[in-house]
């Protein structure tokens, strides 16, 4: 019955049955490549684009109260969560698709690409001898050294994702369970700069619990910090994370699901003390790139248009500024086409 079918909950004449959870696969080059060519003919924006994304390794053995691998990891009886496939593997798909469609450079969306020492310089040494395409990948400023910094230069990484979340102590370590320092975030960040890799970092603002002084931490942070891309985004309290109960428990949030927005870089279903400090919130949203790349900006951001009420037009310009710098991130040229077609899936995303 289909029912039974492992690994599916199945709604049937108005009931829901859960079947069992299979345990996760140890062994991932036992698995074949993804078949892209059935999603290219459903997309082909993704399809032509220069970069293609790929996965080195699955599972995160961390606990950040905003993700959901906390509760995703409590679904599994067997706890080997971090499992990795060989850089041969990698590197043979990767040329694969490299000889099939159009492809300038590589993203890895593993969440900790760097975390096994000895596996990431084996895979860097692998991936110079052997793939000619740049590649930017996640990583966790905790668990990289010079040496590993060093692997990932030579190897052409030339963008890493980097979670920075808040710059309020409180916040970053407590409620949102990232244990890092601010010092230990600068010193790893100098490094990236030192050796040219440039640094996309990840902020949450308007958690629970957080005022506007709190957020403006988080922009201070980044601004010494000096990413080349500072993305931020709102938080949403999407079902079974750790913040969301947070969030429920302390009034933050009402647990009405459908008032979630889809788009957590113009709006958030977090209550606030008032009407004044969201707008605050929001607003700080859209400015927070410029305000990063740009702090002397900030006379005239904060002073006179932090207040105006939230609106289309900040959205859009929060956007196109936005733009403007995850454009400079990427480490090949466009041609006229490319920029237009990516610029025009850009704009019809849902931020």
């Amino acid at each position: 019955m289909p029912e039974s079918s492992p690994n599916f909950w199945i709604k049937h004449l108005g009931e829901v049955s859960k079947s069992t959870v299979l345990p996760l696969i140890t062994d991932l080059d036992l698995l074949p490549f993804p078949d892209r060519e059935g999603f290219f003919l459903a997309n082909p924006f993704v399809k032509n684009n220069g970069r293609k994304e790929f996965n080195a390794r699955r599972g995160c053995p961390y606990k950040c109260t905003y993700c959901f691998n906390g509760s995703y990891n409590k679904l599994y009886s067997n706890k080997n969560i971090l499992r990795q496939r060989h850089p041969e593997s990698i590197c043979d798909e990767i040329n694969y698709v490299g000889s099939k469609f159009p492809m300038k450079s590589v993203n890895f969306v593993d969440d900790v690409f760097t975390i096994n020492k000895d596996w990431l310089q084996n895979f860097c040494e692998e991936y110079a001898k052997r793939v000619k395409f740049p590649f930017s990948c996640n990583l966790r400023l905790n668990n990289i050294d010079e040496e590993i910094v060093q692997a990932l230069k030579k190897a052409n990484c030339t963008l890493v994702y980097v979670g920075t979340e808040s710059g309020n102590e409180y916040l970053r370590n407590k409620i949102m369970r990232r244990k890092m320092s601010i010092e230990l975030m600068l010193e790893k960040t100098e490094l990236l700069h030192k050796y040219k890799i440039k640094i996309l970092t990840e902020n949450i603002i308007g958690n629970p619990g957080e005022t506007y002084d709190m957020a403006l931490e988080t922009l201070r942070l980044n601004q010494k910090m000096n990413p080349g891309f500072p993305g931020c985004s709102l938080f949403a309290p999407y079902p079974k994370l750790l913040l969301t109960e947070y969030a429920i428990s302390n009034g933050y949030f009402d647990g009405d699901y459908n008032q979630i927005s889809e788009n957590y870089f113009e709006d958030t279903s977090i209550k606030f003390k008032d009407e004044a400090e969201k707008n605050k919130m929001l607003n700080l949203r859209c400015f927070f790139s410029l305000l990063t790349k740009v702090p002397w900006l900030e006379i005239v951001f904060l002073r006179f248009f932090i207040n105006i009420k939230h609106n289309k037009l900040i959205c859009l310009f929060g956007n196109f500024v936005d733009g403007y710098y995850l454009f400079k991130s990427v480490p090949y040229k466009y041609s006229a086409i490319e920029f237009i077609r990516t610029a025009w899936q850009y704009i019809n995303l849902p931020r």
